[in-house]
């Protein structure tokens, strides 16, 4: 998803791909984005990221255990924040980035993708004039391969792994949406 994100802010028109920041602590994994997107600067280190007075905005793209970390960083450091999701491995992680968001005068968001399509808000708005009538049930699935298969973070316990923090809750999101 790094990547996806980096590509997405070297192309946007009002966006400076200005510093990358890579949380393996690889200082070629940086200067590789560097060069690839077009980034000014490239570090391992975080702290350096927070104290830039450039940087008005974080994206956390890390493992999914290490996004309430990064992204309470970024908001008690005055950075407006678009965190890939899930933005916490839990409801109270969650909130607490929410109210930390709120308190520091800065946007939090997390990042899924598909609800910012026009189809969604066109959904949305049919739901609201009653269009469709009441959904009364959800059916969903999602699949994709898991390089590294029980290598991968996303298969470990502690790392938040398994099916509904990454794909499953694409589902789920929309369910809460409906």
């Amino acid at each position: 998803m790094a990547q996806k994100h980096a590509r997405a802010v070297a192309a946007h028109p009002e966006v400076s791909p200005y510093l990358i920041c890579s949380t393996k602590r690889s200082r070629q994994t940086s200067q590789v984005f560097q060069q690839e997107f077009g980034f000014e600067k490239a570090t391992t280190d975080v702290q350096a990221v927070l104290n830039d007075r450039e940087v008005g905005a974080v994206i956390v793209a890390s493992p999914d255990h290490t996004h309430a970390e990064f992204v309470m960083e970024g908001l008690e450091a005055g950075k407006h924040v678009l965190c890939e999701k899930p933005l916490a491995l839990n409801a109270a992680e969650a909130a607490h980035a929410a109210r930390a968001a709120e308190e520091h005068g800065v946007t939090l968001m997390e990042g899924y993708m598909y609800r910012a399509h026009p189809q969604i808000s066109e959904l949305v708005r049919l739901l609201r004039d009653g269009a469709i009538g009441e959904v009364r049930v959800m059916e969903s699935s999602f699949g994709g391969h898991m390089h590294g298969g029980y290598d991968n973070y996303r298969m470990q316990r502690a790392a938040g792994g398994g099916a509904l923090m990454d794909l499953g809750c694409y589902g789920l999101s929309l369910s809460r949406l409906v």
